[in-house]
This record gives structure tokens, sequence and C-alpha cells, in this order.
């Protein structure tokens, strides 16, 4: 009886035995396909699956064509077909390692060639994002690139594929572009012969901020399009537009990106050389209607040229620059347009701003400009002129010429950049 018992709970125990390892041997089944399923679904795979099984009944044919070789890899442009690259206004690629200039080239290569997916040697994901972001900052006339992109890694160790995103069709791109140069060739061909860099630098400003108004919601405004065809955009649309004019017109121009100060908010603006100097350039804040936020009769024709040629210290007050972008220091103010109007002033010498305010008004002017190159001048002046009121002294000049009984002014300031601006 006692040898039946302990034969029983042998096979009871055998039989326990046997279970928990069958338990434990489907666990460790169940984590491996777990992890397994975690590691492919936050891999390249996971964008393509989904574009792919949208539709369930493409799946086998999804299945097919996400694991066939000839999606897999893109050819690679051998070296001997790479598009060379201006060094002299490709600002961007100057400031890559040769690795990166290699790709930067396969990439330059692949979009002139209009294709979506691009063989490149390998980099990281985040170099290689960086490397198209230079591309497309060196190079404003891709409008039909959305700027974002997939990166496939393959089997191999030493390339990558990088799929872009287009944001019109192939066939539609060399008529849009045509329609786009027609209209700016014929706005060039008015340019004087004698024109100079700073003239030209001017004419572009002065061009792009007349034709377009600052709107939100502008469409294709991340890229020329929606200035040159639909005369709204933003910051970036501005920028680009600028860019693409002067580097028609042989001026370098690149294109810079950073954020507002006060605001943090994304912004654009460009960097340009004249005459072996650098300047920053900002027609969006130039323009009125985004100043404004609004077109109107009254104020569609101004501009501000607070934002053209200015310095790297001036630039600081109100911008900070996207790193690592490496950008020259810009020192000179020989091409300042207040300087260059005679509206500059080193210092507050009272006799002489009251002197030169009154032949304004003597003169028939109607709208005065003093620029200052200190915060101590510009506050000084600031005081003296309208809480201390001297600036009466030349109003009162235009309220005897018009026979008015009461005189004033209108003005305005930028204090970041020392101007002050007088209406009679």
């Amino acid at each position: 009886m006692l040898y039946i018992l302990f034969k029983t709970f042998y096979k009871k125990k055998g039989y326990l035995q046997t279970q928990i390892m069958r338990k434990l041997y489907h666990l460790i089944v169940l984590v491996l396909i777990v992890c397994a399923g975690f590691w492919f679904w936050n891999s390249s795979y996971r964008t393509q699956l989904t574009d792919y099984f949208q539709d369930t009944e493409s799946f086998t044919q999804g299945i097919q064509q996400l694991f066939s070789k000839d999606n897999q890899i893109a050819e690679i442009v051998k070296e001997e077909q790479l598009v060379q690259v201006d060094t002299n206004t490709a600002f961007y690629y100057n400031q890559l390692s040769a690795e990166e200039q290699m790709v930067y080239q396969e990439i330059l290569t692949g979009i002139n060639q209009r294709q979506n997916r691009i063989g490149v040697e390998a980099l990281s994901n985040e170099a290689l994002s960086n490397v198209l972001e230079y591309v497309l900052n060196d190079h404003p006339e891709f409008f039909w690139l959305s700027g974002n992109s997939t990166i496939w890694s393959n089997q191999s160790d030493t390339r990558k594929d990088i799929e872009l995103e287009y944001t019109i069709a192939i066939d539609q791109i060399d008529g849009i572009k045509a329609e786009i140069d027609s209209s700016i060739d014929h706005y060039m061909a008015s340019w004087s012969s004698e024109a100079g860099e700073y003239d030209k630098v001017k004419a572009v400003y002065d061009y792009v901020i007349l034709n377009t108004d600052y709107n939100l919601q502008a469409e294709n405004n991340q890229n020329i399009q929606s200035v040159f065809l639909t005369q709204q955009s933003v910051c970036a649309g501005y920028a680009k537009a600028i860019q693409y004019m002067l580097q028609k017109a042989g001026v370098f121009c690149t294109y810079v990106s950073g954020t507002i100060n006060s605001s943090g908010e994304y912004h654009a603006w460009n960097l340009v050389s004249i005459n072996g100097a650098y300047y920053y350039v900002d027609a969006t804040w130039g323009d009125p209607t985004f100043l404004q936020n609004e077109a109107s009769e009254d104020n569609k024709d101004t501009i501000s040229y607070d934002y053209l040629c200015f310095t790297t210290s001036e630039l600081l007050r109100t911008h900070t620059p996207k790193l690592p972008q490496i950008l020259p220091d810009c020192a000179s103010n020989e091409y300042d347009y207040y300087r260059l109007h005679g509206w500059f002033y080193s210092e507050y010498i009272e006799s002489a701003i009251v002197e030169t305010l009154s032949n304004d008004v003597e003169n028939g002017v109607s709208e005065s400009y003093l620029k200052f190159t200190t915060a101590e001048s510009y506050s000084e002046a600031y005081t003296r002129l309208f809480t201390d009121n001297v600036v009466y002294i030349p109003a009162k000049i235009k309220a005897e010429q018009t026979g008015s009984d009461t005189y004033g002014c209108t003005y305005w300031s930028n204090e970041e950049f020392y101007i002050i601006k007088i209406l009679w």
C-alpha cells in the first residue's frame, strides 16, 4: 500500500515538473516574440509598413514589395557622375566633413535627377538628416521637396537609402520653374547695367517685400512658389526667394534659420556678401504686412530698411541662429541703409540734430530718420526729443509753413537697432 502511494506521488510530481517546464518554455518564446516585434516596429520599416498595409487587400503584395531587393536598395551614383558643387556659393557644403560632402553630392545628384529614393554612403541618421538640410539650405530652387525624409538602413554597413517627400508631381516641376524664372528675369531685365552688389541686394529686398504679403496660411509657404506664384508667404518663403533671386543675379546669398529671442519662435532670414563683407538681411521683418499682420492701402507700399544690411551685434539683440550653423561675423556697417543716407550718428549732439531736422522740414521732407551707434546715444536722443520736447523746435517750423496754430509730430522707434523715425 505504501509503495502504491509513493508511486502515485512520484508520478504526480513528475507531471507537475513537466507542466512547469512547458509553461516556462512558452513564457520564454512569448518574451522573444514581443522583443522581436518591438524591435521590428521601431525599425525603419515601421513607416513603410503603415504605407504598404493601409489597404488590407494588398497585404501579400505589400510583403513582397517590402522585402524585395529592388525596393530595398537604391543604386548609389558613381563618383564620376556626381554633380560638382560650386564651393563659392554652397555655404553649407563648406561646413561639412569630406565624408559628409560626398553624401551631399550624392543627394544633390539624386535630386537633380528627380529621384525620390537615393542611395548614399552610410552616416548616422542624425548626420544624414543634417546633410539633407544643408543641401536644401544651399538650393532654394528645389521647391518641390518638403524637407521630410525616410532613412532606410540596409544589410550593408556602408550604405543607406534616403527617401524624399515630393510636394508636386515630377512632370509639373519644369513648368512651374519656367513660370517662376520668367517673372524674375523680366524684373531683372529692368536693372541698370551699372548696378553693383548693394544695388542688387536692395532691389531684390524691395521686390520681395512689395510683391509679398505675410500670411501664415499661405500655400507652399516654405518654398519660393508662395512668393513668386501666389504672392503670400512666411519667413521661410521670403528668405528662400531672396536667396534664389540673388543667386541668379550672381550675388552671394544664403539661407539662415534660428529663433526670435522674445518668443522662441522659428524664423528665417539671409546672409549676403557685398564687396567682400558680410551683412544680414531680413525681408520678413522689413515688410509692414508682417509687422501689422495685415495689408492695408496705407502701408502696403511702405518698406522698413531697418533690416537691410545689418550687423551681427544687431542681429543677436533680436535673433538667435540655429546651431551648428557656422556664421561669419558681420561687423561692417558700410552698407547700412541709414548710414548711406547720412542718418547715422555716433553720439547725440543736440544742435546738430535740431539743425538736421529743421532742414528736413524746411525742405519739405515728410519723414526724418536718426540711427545711433550706441544704446546710450539713442536713449539720450529719445529722451531729449520726446520727453523734453526738443522735437517741437522743427515741428513749430512745420506749423508755421502750413499756417497751423498747433504743432507736433508722429514718431516711431526701434529700440533694438537704435533707430528713431519722425513723421512731420
